[in-house]
């Protein structure tokens, strides 16, 4: 599987190439489909272009979006930051009523993730839960959080070295798939590290993550403005690196 992180939390006077609306989503998603990719994941933006899980402004761009892609599995992302805390998040989440996101990714290591936790489990939200070092996959495994997980979501920051990077990875996913062989993974990188993160993902044949989230530049620095073109890279990279 391949999934498309259309855009992170990145304002447009950061990134102005990053889609946030509705229309720019459908652009990029329908080109996707047509290549046969269905996952997405999206972080909804309220009025001011700002990273929201209020149910008034996401569920509206959520339902256009299956509308008019119901093939298509769209997830949210729920990091705190910004003005979220993890208080303001379960009051927005609370308020969700019978919304049901395909799925939500919840980081392991942040603040409220177990009340969070419970509070989807209780709404019947699918969860992706995201796992950044040894320590979130040992509370994977100590939290039993396999039971009722979607899939588990690795994404290793950039390392002192892309050596080491990769090497995180593959700790992370080994150990896991010890403990569960049959749960699904996606592995993704961050930044000028992504790139020999995914060849390590399609090598061992690990699901993998790429869009304008997490990089936006080739591994030789380069400017890569839209998902459409770091998916081209991507698989470009991995089948020069399995080929050598």
């Amino acid at each position: 599987m391949i999934k498309i992180a259309l855009n992170g939390s990145w304002l447009k006077e950061e990134k102005p190439y990053v889609p946030i609306t509705v229309e720019e989503y459908e652009k990029d998603i329908r080109w996707f489909m047509d290549k046969g990719i269905r996952h997405f994941h999206i972080h909804f933006r309220d009025a001011n272009g700002h990273d929201s899980l209020d149910v008034r402004e996401i569920r509206p761009q959520f339902e256009a979006l299956k509308r008019a892609f119901p093939d298509c599995l769209i997830g949210i992302g729920s990091p705190l930051g910004e003005d979220r805390t993890s208080s303001l998040r379960l009051e927005q989440v609370s308020d969700w009523g019978d919304f049901r996101p395909d799925y939500i990714s919840v980081n392991i290591c942040e603040e409220g993730r177990a009340e969070f936790v419970k509070l989807l489990n209780e709404k019947q939200v699918p969860i992706e839960f995201s796992i950044f070092d040894m320590e979130d996959a040992r509370t994977y495994v100590g939290e039993n959080y396999n039971d009722i997980a979607l899939r588990a979501l690795i994404e290793v920051p950039c390392a002192e070295t892309v050596e080491e990077t990769v090497r995180n990875a593959g700790e992370i996913y080994e150990y896991l798939k010890g403990s569960y062989p049959e749960t699904e993974y996606v592995v993704h990188g961050e930044d000028s590290f992504t790139w020999d993160v995914i060849s390590y993902a399609r090598q061992n044949g690990i699901s993998w993550r790429i869009g304008l989230e997490d990089v936006d530049r080739d591994k030789e620095g380069r400017p890569i403005t839209s998902n459409r073109e770091l998916y081209l890279r991507a698989i470009e990279i991995a089948d020069e690196t399995m080929k050598g």
